[in-house]
């Protein structure tokens, strides 16, 4: 349950975004959204997606986002999943990651 509703029950649920296909609002923070989507190509595999809210898209947000997505690249951990894609949408920057129970808790999955 999420603000009283199934997260199922998002409206992005079903949208594409790139090469992905959002299935399940898993997670929301202070910075943006995580879901649980299916990669659709070049490969298909089950990922999950943050994307950041509107309004975050700052210069200096962008950056410090930037940052630690390519440090979350260069990690390697049982417990810190590894990153896929980084990208954007059309309003906000979006990175995928490996889906796992580390990847799941809401401490790792919005920090």
């Amino acid at each position: 349950m999420h603000r009283g509703i199934a997260m199922t029950d998002d409206k992005n649920i079903g949208q594409k975004i790139g090469n992905y296909e959002l299935r399940e609002l898993i997670g929301e923070g202070g910075m943006g959204e995580v879901y649980l989507a299916e990669q659709t190509y070049p490969i298909r595999r089950q990922v999950a997606i943050k994307i950041v809210k509107r309004g975050m898209d700052t210069a200096e947000f962008t950056e410090r986002f930037e940052s630690e997505r390519q440090a979350l690249a260069l990690m390697d951990h049982p417990y810190i999943a590894k990153v896929f894609d980084a990208g954007a949408t059309e309003v906000a920057p979006t990175l995928s990651w490996s889906m796992s129970k580390a990847s799941l808790s809401p401490n790792i999955a919005m920090s």
